[in-house]
């Protein structure tokens, strides 16, 4: 068990608390919303080849729509019919177990960042810094003098949560014909979980996800840009 722990605080932990505070320190000006909205921005760039992927391979998936409704139709063995169905994506390309890998991964990520913003940075924890890593001595938890980013807040949750319906709307109404019920029923459900999960967590991670779903629309709002100039052509 210590050999995990200290796998997790040599390459998970002390990493990202450095760059918590570095970004701090040098570029954020001493302002730790400014430091979020950049850790917002810097972790979907890592991740942006998948999520590109991701958005690519939806025409794909919708196009294997009908090809799925005949399998789940003429096969009865529930598990007969999975493995014919992950076949079938597979041959276009499409894996769900590295999708998952992603997402573990950017849960992983979040889960140390809740870790640092809700335990570490008042006071700051000088012995897990770098040599290389400036100290700013002390951490100034408030952004905009009003809102304690250590701290939930209600206003932040709820701006967060209604750009996040906001998204999910439009992904809907896009693919509206793809779509269950149940699916359907989560772009309502997804918030409303969202906003009761934040209200127990610091009102940095508020931004996080305010600036992670508007990163997200600005990609797609290109990618559909650019679909649209290529189809006029």
């Amino acid at each position: 068990m210590e050999f995990f722990l200290s796998l997790y605080e040599t390459f998970l932990h002390q990493p990202a608390y450095n760059l918590v505070v570095g970004l701090y320190a040098t570029v954020a000006g001493h302002s730790l919303g400014i430091t979020v909205i950049l850790i917002a921005l810097i972790v979907p760039f890592i991740f942006l080849p998948s999520t590109l992927k991701g958005m690519a391979r939806e025409g794909t998936m919708e196009k294997l729509v009908p090809k799925v409704e005949e399998i789940e139709k003429t096969e009865r063995e529930p598990s007969i019919r999975r493995r014919k169905i992950l076949d079938l994506l597979e041959s276009q390309g499409i894996n769900f177990r590295y999708e998952i890998y992603i997402i573990a991964a950017q849960i992983i990520f979040v889960a140390v960042l809740y870790q640092i913003f809700q335990n570490e940075l008042v006071p700051l924890k000088t012995g897990l810094l770098y040599s290389f890593v400036p100290n700013p001595d002390n951490i100034n938890p408030y952004f905009l003098g009003r809102f304690n980013l250590t701290r939930p807040d209600l206003i932040l949750n709820a701006i967060a949560v209604g750009v996040l319906f906001f998204s999910l709307y439009l992904e809907y109404r896009r693919r509206k014909y793809f779509t269950s019920f149940t699916e359907a029923n989560l772009m309502f459900l997804l918030p409303v979980a969202t906003f009761l999960i934040l209200s127990k967590m610091p009102s940095s991670k508020a931004i996080l996800l305010l600036m992670t779903v508007l990163y997200l629309l600005y990609i797609r709002g290109l990618i559909n840009f650019f679909r649209m100039i290529k189809t006029d052509r």
